[in-house]
């Protein structure tokens, strides 16, 4: 009797592993569909000068699949608009997780320009900011002066 009981427990628990397999595998394959829609919509925004919504879509297809390919697209679509940041955030990335990449010699290039051009934009706010206190001290002693 014991036996039967661990057959059927077995039998039981096999059949409730096969339907969460079978559940999962749903839910992979809608995420890959959802993810290549989004691709796709992303290409397409991307060839008409969509960018925001190209970058929104490949965002999506990129959360739901974790490719590290599509942070190409991201950097590429980021660097685009000139958020700098982002592009240079996803350019790193996707060196991180495809350090052989063909293109490797490409996207090393755009992120010394983009590290340049933050350095120099951050330069300049640094020094645009000095001269706003400077001029702020300069006129508060003149009217202490007066």
């Amino acid at each position: 009797m014991r036996v039967l009981l661990v057959l059927v427990v077995a039998v039981g628990c096999f059949g409730s592993a096969a339907e969460v397999y079978a559940q999962s595998s749903k839910s992979r394959d809608a995420k890959i569909a959802a993810a290549k829609k989004s691709f796709s919509e992303g290409t397409r925004a991307y060839g008409n000068g969509e960018f925001e919504s190209a970058l929104a879509n490949f965002r999506r297809a990129y959360e739901l699949t974790g490719s590290p390919d599509l942070l190409y697209n991201i950097a590429t679509v980021s660097d685009r608009m000139r958020r700098d940041e982002e592009a240079l955030e996803a350019y790193e990335g996707y060196l991180e997780a495809r350090p052989k990449s063909p293109d490797r010699e490409h996207v090393a290039g755009r992120i010394d320009v983009l590290r340049a051009a933050i350095e120099a934009r951050n330069r300049a706010e640094l020094d645009a900011e000095i001269e706003a206190r400077s001029a702020a001290i300069e006129a508060a002693a003149r009217v202490k002066a007066e």
